[in-house]
C-alpha cells in the first residue's frame, strides 16, 4: 500500500493539479480504490484538494503548484468567472463594493479567494485577497488606497444611504441566491412517470452517448435498475454501475444505498434519475464526488 502512496504522490508532483479518474489510470485499479488513496493522503496533508471540480470530481495538487490552479478556471460559471477575473486584476476587493451578484459568486471561489478582515476605527471591514499575495502585501494594498476611497465615498455619501445598504444588502443577496436555485425548485415540480419503459430510455441514452452495456438487473419493476457499463474516456475504458430511478426527488439515502452498490461490486457509481436531488442529496454527493456522479435524464 506505501508503495501505492508513494507513486500516487511522486505522480501528482510532476502532472498536478490532477483529476482522480488520471490516477485510476496511472496505478491500473478502479476509481473507488484511487479515490481512497487520494483522501487518505489529503487527511495526512501529503495532498492538497480543490473546491473546483471537473464533472463532479475535485483537483489533487502538492504544495507549490498553487500558481497552476489558475488553469482551473475554466470549469467556473460564468458569473463565477466574472469574479475571478475581478479578483485576479485587483488583488485585493472590498466586500462592501461589490454587487450583490459578486458577493455571492466570489464566496463560490474558495480556491482563489481568501477572506480577510480589517479593522479601522473601531469598523471591522472584509475584504477578499487574491490567493497567490500574502496577508501582509494585502493589508499594505488596503492601507494604500481601498479604505480611503470607502472613507472619501462614505463622506460625500447621507447618513440615509447607509441606512439603505443596510437595508438592501441582505434582502438582494437573498434574491441572488434565489435565483441560483430557481431551477432546482421548478425541476421539483417533475412528475413520477408510472408507465415509463426504463429499458427503453436508458438503452436510447447509451447508443447515443456510445455507452457500452455489460449487463442489467432489475431492481423494482418501472422504478429502478441497475446497469453495469463501459465508458470511453481520454484515459482509456471505464466501467462503471448505472443505476436509473424512476423518482420525483432523490436524497442522501437513495445516493447512500446506490454507492454501497457500487462498493460491493468494486465500481464508481453513475445514478440517472428523471428528478432531481434535494438539499441533503447534494451535500452527500459533494462529498462522495470522486467516486459517485448524479446526472438527470428525461
Amino acid at each position: 500500500m506505501e508503495d501505492f502512496r508513494t507513486k500516487v504522490i511522486s505522480f501528482v508532483e510532476r502532472f498536478g493539479p490532477i483529476l482522480p479518474i488520471q490516477i485510476s489510470k496511472e496505478l491500473n485499479t478502479n476509481l473507488i480504490f484511487a479515490g481512497a488513496i487520494l483522501s487518505e493522503l489529503v487527511s495526512r496533508k501529503s495532498l492538497n484538494v480543490t473546491h473546483v471540480k471537473k464533472g463532479g470530481s475535485p483537483y489533487y495538487y502538492v504544495k507549490g503548484q498553487e500558481e497552476k490552479m489558475q488553469s482551473l478556471s475554466i470549469n467556473l460559471n460564468n458569473k463565477e468567472k466574472e469574479a475571478y477575473n475581478l479578483l485576479r486584476e485587483n488583488l485585493v476587493l472590498m466586500d462592501i463594493n461589490l454587487e450583490p451578484w459578486q458577493r455571492v459568486a466570489i464566496r463560490e471561489l474558495k480556491d482563489f479567494a481568501k477572506k480577510i478582515e480589517y479593522n479601522q476605527d473601531g469598523n471591522n471591514h472584509i475584504f477578499w485577497r487574491w490567493y497567490l499575495i500574502s496577508e501582509e502585501e494585502s493589508f499594505q494594498i488596503i492601507k494604500d488606497g481601498l479604505l480611503e476611497g470607502q472613507r472619501e465615498e462614505q463622506i460625500v455619501n447621507s447618513n440615509e444611504e447607509k441606512l439603505d445598504i443596510k437595508e438592501e444588502k441582505p434582502k438582494e443577496i437573498t434574491e441572488d441566491i434565489k435565483n441560483f436555485d430557481s431551477e432546482i425548485k421548478t425541476e421539483e415540480k417533475i412528475e413520477v412517470k408510472e408507465n415509463l419503459d426504463i429499458n427503453k430510455l436508458m438503452n436510447g441514452y447509451f447508443d447515443k452517448n456510445k455507452i457500452k452495456v455489460l449487463g442489467s438487473h432489475v431492481v423494482r419493476k418501472n422504478s429502478e435498475i441497475n446497469y453495469e457499463v463501459e465508458i470511453s474516456s481520454d484515459i482509456g475504458i471505464l466501467k462503471y454501475l448505472a443505476k436509473f430511478k424512476n423518482k420525483k426527488i432523490i436524497n442522501d439515502k437513495d445516493l447512500s444505498v446506490a454507492l454501497s452498490d457500487g462498493l460491493n461490486l468494486g465500481l464508481p457509481v453513475i445514478i440517472y434519475s428523471n428528478g432531481v436531488l434535494n438539499k441533503k442529496g447534494r451535500e452527500f454527493l459533494s462529498k462522495k464526488s470522486t467516486y459517485l456522479i448524479f446526472k438527470t435524464i428525461q
